[in-house]
């Protein structure tokens, strides 16, 4: 089968990750023909096939394939404004909710216009793969006439620990003799609601916790652990390229955010058997049950002391469980299979 993907960089972000994966596997177990266009020049992630640079108004490069994947919303408008490419079956796949995502980071006004963009953007696509039941529900109410698929997303990491970096591993050693480690890794957005956790440390003073990332908020972030006397316990390690190695020196995991696609961190966390601490939305719930995380209610410092508490008395029981619906549901292996089928169904 041949296939193009069209994603909006080589970027070493979520949705490019998830691609590389899906790529890797086509290529390299399957032996799909596989080609990876994309528009800017950021390039952090390496391919096992052929990738490409293209312009965003050049309409040659995509004759001969029989599918075209597109991941984003750049690729998503550049295959409705193509209209030389009707032959060929066209699939997304959606990596968020896109009104809560822009509303989140902009304001109401601007998430209604991209919603409005993207949907006249996906119209004209054979099948729309969502990730989560909550982001199908969302889509099919926006384009009722559409064709939907869902596939959740799946990883497989490597688990060396000579990923991490060596000044960071005599760091961690050194929290270990004092703390137990919070840990997290993500954009560090408001919408990823980190300041939660800052605040209840000064309940918690055998913990400590540990951010990798980068991102707009962690300026007030830092004013908030100076304020609260906590910046002895809350870490800003930055961005790390191979964000893996670092799981398996947490003792627990959080996220604490007020909106989510599909959490990839989380997965990671529970390829690890990571006990891990989540806010209490929708999707966390559709992706996971009490018997695997714990859950905490946003914004209420009871409820997350609570949490910790409780994981802390069952770390063996939830460490277990997590990874078990890992292995069951949330494996690369597994979501690439998914999209075999919906390749297979597209061209039948």
């Amino acid at each position: 089968m041949k296939i193009a993907f069209l994603i909006p960089s080589l970027a070493n972000k979520g949705p490019i990750i998830v691609v590389k994966d899906i790529v890797t596997s086509l290529v390299v177990k399957k032996g799909f023909d596989i080609t990876v266009f994309y528009f800017s020049d950021q390039v952090e992630l390496d391919f096992p096939c052929l990738t490409r640079k293209v312009g965003f108004f050049d309409f040659r490069f995509l004759k001969g394939f029989q599918i075209v994947h597109s991941h984003g919303i750049r690729p998503d408008l550049y295959l409705k404004l193509n209209n030389k490419i009707n032959e060929i079956k066209k699939i997304s796949t959606t990596h968020n909710i896109v009104y809560e995502e822009y509303k989140s980071n902009y304001n109401h006004y601007t998430a209604k216009l991209i919603e409005i963009i993207w949907k006249f953007s996906l119209s004209e696509h054979d099948h729309i793969v969502c990730l989560t039941q909550i982001m199908k529900n969302y889509y099919k109410n926006l384009m009722p006439n559409s064709s939907f698929f869902v596939v959740n997303n799946g990883r497989k990491l490597n688990k060396d620990n000579n990923l991490v970096l060596s000044d960071d591993s005599l760091f961690f050693n050194d929290l270990k003799k004092n703390y137990k480690i919070i840990g997290t890794a993500c954009v560090v957005t408001k919408r990823k609601g980190l300041h939660q956790i800052i605040k209840v440390l000064p309940f918690l003073k055998d913990y400590c916790f540990v951010i990798i990332g980068e991102g707009e908020e962690i300026k007030k972030l830092n004013e908030l652990a100076l304020n609260l006397g906590v910046t002895e316990r809350c870490f800003f390690l930055g961005y790390r390229s191979n964000v893996s190695g670092y799981y398996s020196l947490f003792d627990y995991y959080v996220i604490s955010s007020y909106s989510e696609g599909l959490p990839l961190a989380l997965l990671e966390a529970a390829q690890f058997g990571l006990p891990s601490l989540c806010s209490d939305i929708e999707i966390h719930r559709e992706l996971f049950s009490e018997k695997e995380v714990v859950f905490f209610e946003l914004d209420k410092k009871e409820s997350l002391i609570s949490a910790i508490k409780i994981i802390d008395k069952k770390t063996k029981f939830y460490s277990e469980n997590i990874f078990n619906k890992y292995m069951s549901h949330y494996t690369s292996e597994k979501m690439v299979n998914k999209y075999v089928e919906i390749y297979n169904h597209a061209i039948k």
